[in-house]
């Protein structure tokens, strides 16, 4: 990059496109301020009146867009530079294909068609970047805040020190105000959102009415709620002893004060060149951040995690569902469309007549649907290049009577068209549509929805590759109503113990006509989880041959921007699917209490209760650090709520005196027993003579470093690993600040095993709530793990080959293998302090695990989708160089496997 400035917002980049004859979006509405500075809640505020936020919005922050925020990120990085680094103010001029490039992946996840709301702290840097690369009308709101209650803000939640906090806060608001230049602005005082939130509010409206991007005032007051709830932060004034401040600080905050107010037309003020302690403070950082850099280059010397950004979500990367920009690439490299046609109107009417009896039965309600959803969805159907179908499209009686001829219309069309309708409910309507039904299979198709183009010949494929098949599902997606996809919901192959979590097969649903008869249909007063119920009542009935999944989106889910994506885990949400759960626990006899989860929307927790009198060896090796080990102890003796226990701490080489005082008061429990593993650490060979010395029926095997979070964790484990299909289970294990560490192993990823979702923060439920839910996994970690004695002693116990890594995999594969399941509780919860006694010694066993399980390497894990990234863990999508390093990697096993 050269040093020149950034783009202005008329230069070549826009001419270009408006030469090409692209005409610009609808207008959006910058939200520009200092990190803690009241952006979140003006944004709030402003999708509050009716602006749209990004498609990719991060939960919790209503107009922070994930591709903004990762894009400029990305362009700092260019520059060497980072968000608490920023740049000089001359900026840097990064070329017309990067502002084209940048401009073009935030149009996909911005509402077409609709005035959007965007709001990044690192506007303030890069406004004339992105002046440049928005092909939109644009207006700005800048946020301001006490630059001392900003220090303090940053100092008490990211440990910013308030030299560098207040050097920081004259930086970007200078390149701000130079940014602004031009724009029509409001400027508004954090404490106008918290002490007059209907005014500013009222004062908001009318400037978005007047910049166009709101027709009218809205009437209605909830916004002012966002602006100011209930304990939102500290005070917005002034934080501290207001002589800290330097002149240049002062004289700036007082300037931005002075602008309070709208601006049609905002004119830079003159404020003369940067203060020289602002700029020689960041300097010197800047410049002892370069050196670190080269001395950590050099001698490979430990560092601690980067800093995050200040209000920003965890440094996680966004998954599938929430990369929208990345999934129009993924869907673009498949030659599939990244928007659906837009609606326009039903096809043409065709008399087609099938005399043999159709293949599909496709089931429609249309009651709840508006008209122009309701004939994409038939548009849909229609033009299947499968034409074996009937579409049955079903009316409960509380349709508008002025859609009755529309209705009639619709099944004029074509012959294998027909309306029923009944009173009683919708599942008295569909029942007696499915009395009717003429198909081979029944596939239920939402009225809002729409079948992918080819579904029903893919799904007719399938049906003949797998004649004992009863219950088909596939993969889905999201569609907005100008039919933009995002949020892909790649699902995982049969999971009974996930079915007992949330809805996750969702849609597209086909089930045998057959088995819905004998099932009696759909079951009434489940409203909104008739499907869930129907689909619980059919697999107790079928086998896991029965059951196919297709890893393809083969239906589009109608569903508004911004919903929550914990949402899309499942349906069947809310009471009814929490009704539906409870009847199938009663049906299997399963001792449990079902709850709603607190996170995951259509997410439940299945509280099982052991029903059997197990005694437990917890089995836990050590060496040394007698902190851990009193901590561990701790878990199982206070807080495991088991009580016929024992616990066996298996001493590999300690050295301490400490250590041996604690050992010392801990086998005073008569349920503590001491024993020696001298010589070579091998993790296998240790649990294995540790358990045939062990008198309990239950086995668990444990780390020291790992500690109890919450009572009765391992009565959950135990309530699992009693079941008679159940080979081992493994717990939910977070880092000390909540993040994930363990959400189960998935098999075939980063060229072995890899911790799914491991780093996830905490509140985040995961891609399709996968770390959140309990479900049958390929394996779960030695850390914390359960298997019953005779499981393990049939299995041979654990592979003393694998001395320190794999060894817990194996065995878990080797139960599965004789088809045992392998179930991640995620409601027993530990914190485990990951490797805290050795460190992580993984490599001399790898090539012996990959040799050993290449077949299963190779056909991958059933419970982890193909469409998603192999060589990640975090659920994202695969990137473009990820194909040649699969063949590269195809190719390693094949040449390990001969020689």
């Amino acid at each position: 990059m050269s040093s020149s400035s950034v783009p202005a917002p008329d230069g070549s980049e826009r001419a270009a496109r408006a030469g090409a004859g692209a005409a610009p979006g609808p207008g959006a509405a910058l939200v520009v301020g200092m990190h803690e500075s009241g952006g979140e809640a003006a944004a709030a505020a402003l999708v509050g009146l009716g602006l749209s936020p990004p498609l990719d919005a991060v939960p919790g922050a209503a107009a922070r867009s994930r591709a903004l925020s990762a894009a400029c990120d990305r362009l700092l990085s260019r520059l060497d530079r980072a968000f608490d680094d920023p740049p000089e103010l001359a900026g840097a001029d990064p070329g017309p294909g990067e502002v084209l490039r940048a401009g073009g992946r935030l149009e996909q996840v911005l509402p077409a068609g609709r005035p959007c709301c965007l709001e990044e702290p690192l506007l303030c840097l890069l406004l004339p970047f992105w002046r440049a690369a928005l092909d939109r009308p644009l207006a700005a709101v800048l946020t301001v805040r006490h630059p001392l209650a900003v220090a303090g803000s940053l100092e008490r939640r990211h440990g910013t020190s308030t030299v560098s906090a207040l050097a920081l806060w004259e930086r970007y608001y200078r390149q701000a105000l130079a940014g602004l230049d031009g724009l029509p602005v409001l400027v508004c005082l954090d404490e106008d959102l918290l002490e007059r939130p209907a005014e500013w509010r009222k004062e908001t409206a009318a400037f978005l009415c007047e910049t166009g991007l709101l027709r009218d005032v809205p009437d209605d007051e909830g916004a002012d709620q966002a602006l100011a709830p209930p304990g939102r932060r500290e005070g917005a004034g002034s934080s501290g002893d207001a002589s800290l401040l330097l002149e240049p600080t002062r004289d700036l905050y007082d300037r931005l004060v002075s602008l309070r107010g709208p601006h049609p037309r905002f004119e830079q003020p003159a404020l003369g060149g940067e203060s020289e302690w602002a700029a020689g403070h960041l300097r010197l950082r800047h410049d002892l951040g370069v050196l670190w850099s080269a001395v950590r280059r050099l001698g490979d010397v430990p560092t601690k995690e980067p800093a995050r950004r200040p209000g920003s979500p965890p440094a996680y990367p966004p998954d599938a569902a929430e990369d929208a920009a990345a999934y129009h690439d993924w869907l673009a490299a498949r030659g599939e469309p990244t928007r659906l046609a837009a609606g326009g109107g039903l096809p043409p009417r065709s008399r087609r007549r099938h005399g043999d009896r159709p293949r599909f039965s496709v089931v429609t309600p249309v009651s709840r649907s508006r008209p122009s959803r309701l004939e994409r969805s038939v548009t849909s159907v229609l033009t299947q290049d499968e034409e074996s179908f009937e579409l049955l499209l079903v009316d409960d009686g509380t349709a508008d009577p002025l859609s009755e001829g529309h209705l009639r219309m619709i099944e004029s069309l074509d012959d294998r068209v027909s309306l029923r309708s009944a009173s009683g409910g919708m599942a008295a309507a569909a029942n007696g549509a499915l009395s009717s039904a003429r198909g081979e299979w029944v596939l239920l198709l939402g009225g809002d929805d729409e079948l992918a183009a080819g579904a029903l010949r893919r799904l007719s494929e399938v049906a003949e590759d797998h004649p004992s098949a009863e219950l088909i599902y596939s993969d889905e997606d999201a569609v907005d109503d100008e039919g933009r996809r995002f949020a892909p919901a790649f699902k995982p192959d049969w999971s009974p113990d996930l079915l007992l979590s949330t809805d996750y097969m969702g849609h597209l649903l086909t089930l045998r006509r057959r088995l819905v008869a004998q099932l009696g249909g759909l079951r009434a007063g489940l409203d909104g989880a008739e499907a869930y119920d129907l689909v619980l009542r059919a697999t107790e009935r079928l086998h896991a041959d029965q059951i196919v999944h297709v890893p393809e989106v083969l239906y589009h889910r109608r569903e508004p921007p911004g919903s929550p994506a914990d949402a899309r885990a499942g349906s069947g949400a809310g009471a009814a699917g929490r009704r539906a759960l409870e009847d199938a626990v009663g049906r299997r006899g399963i001792e449990a209490e079902v709850v709603a989860h607190p996170l995951v929307g259509g997410g439940y927790h299945v509280v099982r209760r052991p029903t059997g009198s197990w005694r437990v060896s917890a089995v836990v090796p050590y060496r040394d650090e007698p902190a851990l080990l009193a901590a561990c102890y701790r878990a199982l003796a206070d807080r495991s709520g088991h009580d016929d226990l024992e616990l066996l701490l298996v001493d590999n080489n300690s050295v301490l005196d400490e250590t041996k005082a604690v050992v010392r008061e801990l086998t005073r429990d008569r349920r503590v027993r001491h024993l020696e593993a001298p010589g070579a650490f091998n993790w296998a060979r240790i649990n294995n003579e540790a358990a045939a010395e062990a008198t309990g029926d239950m086995l668990l095997f444990l780390n020291n470093d790992v500690e109890a979070r919450a009572p009765g964790w391992l009565a959950h484990l135990l309530a699992q690993a009693e079941r008679e299909e159940v080979g081992a289970v493994g717990a939910r294990l977070v880092f000390a600040d909540g993040s994930l560490q363990h959400g189960g192993v998935g098999v075939g990823l980063c060229f072995a095993t890899v911790h799914l979702q491991s780093g996830l923060p905490a509140g985040r439920p995961g891609y399709l709530a996968a770390p959140s839910l309990t479900r049958d996994v390929s394996a779960v970690t030695g850390a914390c793990m359960m298997t019953r004695r005779e499981v393990f002693e049939s299995a041979g116990g654990f592979d003393a080959g694998l001395p320190v890594a794999y060894n817990d995999i194996d065995y878990c594969l080797r139960l599965r293998r004789e088809g045992l399941l392998v179930v991640y509780s995620a409601l027993a919860e530990l914190v485990h302090h990951e490797s805290k006694t050795r460190g992580n010694t993984t490599a001399p066993e790898l090539s012996g695990f990959q040799g050993r399980w290449r077949e299963v390497l190779l056909a991958g894990d059933p419970y982890y989708n193909p469409n998603l990234g192999r060589f990640d863990w975090f659920c994202r999508l695969p990137q473009p160089e990820e194909e040649e390093r699969w063949e590269s990697f195809l190719a390693m096993l094949d040449a390990s496997s001969t020689s």
